[in-house]
């Protein structure tokens, strides 16, 4: 799910630069494609604050016949900082996050391997936090091993719904847990987001993509 998200957050990033807004009956772009896709959460704790930093990188391409024949590479890397002070949770009432930070850049050097047994990935991607509006340049050097089976999962198409939008996925999916070295830093304060920290990663392989976007009329 926290892929899903990302993916979505990124795509609506860049339908925003080749969909024209409109007021006008409903419009229908339909996107094919590929992608290769790395995924790695940290989890740290320091005293009573817990961060989590999800970093999503992603090499494919999209196309939209006939008006795109010829299919456009998209490569993107998101990230998304969640951080909480555990004396005063944000599920507590009164209580907010201490940092929501996010950032994209299309500017990525990433390569990943076919069968999902390794990827690299570094970028420099501008974060902007939420709660404080500070903004700082989060450096990423970071190296994927996939381990372990290589799982296909070929389901429903899955839809999104939001006002005046529905997105709908479809495609097949291959998975494989991996491990992950590196660091992902903080530039400004020199916080390495990886140090002493628990970490969730996955490669993954998405072909036969089809995203059918509804824009308005409904």
């Amino acid at each position: 799910m926290k892929r899903i998200v990302l993916m979505l957050g990124a795509l609506a990033l860049y339908l925003t630069s080749v969909v024209p807004a409109t007021n006008a009956a409903a419009q229908v772009h339909i996107y094919r494609g590929s992608d290769q896709l790395a995924l790695a959460t940290f989890q740290r704790t320091d005293g009573t604050i817990v961060t989590y930093a999800t970093i999503l990188a992603n090499d494919g391409y999209y196309q939209s016949p006939p008006q795109e024949p010829t299919p456009t590479p998209f490569p993107y890397v998101t990230v998304a900082i969640f951080q909480y002070d555990t004396t005063c949770p944000p599920w507590q009432a009164g209580c907010s996050v201490t940092m929501y930070a996010n950032g994209f850049t299309q500017a990525t050097v990433f390569q990943t391997s076919h069968d999902l047994s390794s990827a690299v990935l570094n970028a420099t991607v501008t974060m902007t936090d939420e709660v404080t509006g500070r903004s700082f340049p989060l450096a990423i050097d970071l190296r994927w091993t996939g381990y372990g089976d290589t799982l296909r999962n070929v389901g429903s198409p899955f839809k999104i719904r939001e006002p005046g939008i529905i997105v709908t996925i479809t495609g097949n999916d291959y998975r494989r847990r991996a491990d992950v070295a590196g660091s992902v830093v903080d530039l400004n304060t020199g916080v390495d987001f990886t140090a002493q920290a628990d970490v969730y990663a996955e490669l993954e392989r998405a072909s036969g993509n089809t995203i059918m976007v509804q824009l308005g009329g409904y």
